[in-house]
């Protein structure tokens, strides 16, 4: 059976949030239902971990006492979650988090932006919002260099996009 946004909007739909909010605040998409969602830093299924690239200043000696990593440039997330997850959200201050981690549930993948549909976040706000948050997560990323950009982009595979990815129709890479 194919899991379908639906499904994910029905196991959200009786959560009380305490804050249903989301806004840009300089670099990071302050997302008021992460600290009750917690699915995305939470335990992840599948065989292969995902890893969230790091750039080069929040790399320091003992990383790993916060994160579990994927190598020496990627924090990662499998199935025991995020080390940084806390009772509330993520610990971590927010200078050190991965860059995706601060604009989830907007996603840079295959060059581009989109927005991730599980989130409840994307569910239940207007897709208009995403449209203009999208553009102030553009407008953020192209101050990067190109090289930070590549290292920050993730593959999606195209059956994957269609499924649980909208398009924002921002491009940041050619």
């Amino acid at each position: 059976m194919k899991y379908t946004i639906y499904d994910q909007w029905r196991l959200w739909e009786s959560v009380k949030w305490t804050n249903p909010t989301v806004s840009w605040r300089s670099g990071w998409i302050e997302n008021g239902f992460c600290p009750e969602c917690r699915l995305c830093c939470g335990p992840q299924p599948g065989d292969e971990p995902f890893p969230m690239a790091l750039l080069p200043k929040q790399i320091y000696p003992g990383i790993e006492i916060v994160f579990y990593m994927y190598d020496s440039t990627h924090a990662s997330l499998d199935e025991r979650g995020c080390k940084a997850l806390g009772e509330r959200g993520c610990m971590e201050v927010r200078e050190n988090r991965p860059p995706a981690c601060g604009l989830f549930p907007i996603v840079l993948g295959s060059g581009q932006l989109y927005l991730y549909t599980v989130c409840p976040a994307s569910i239940f706000l207007p897709i208009s919002l995403w449209f203009n948050l999208g553009q102030k997560v553009k407008d953020w990323l192209l101050k990067f260099s190109i090289s930070d950009l590549k290292h920050l982009n993730i593959d999606i595979p195209e059956s994957v996009l269609t499924d649980r990815y909208v398009d924002l129709h921002l491009k940041i890479l050619e």
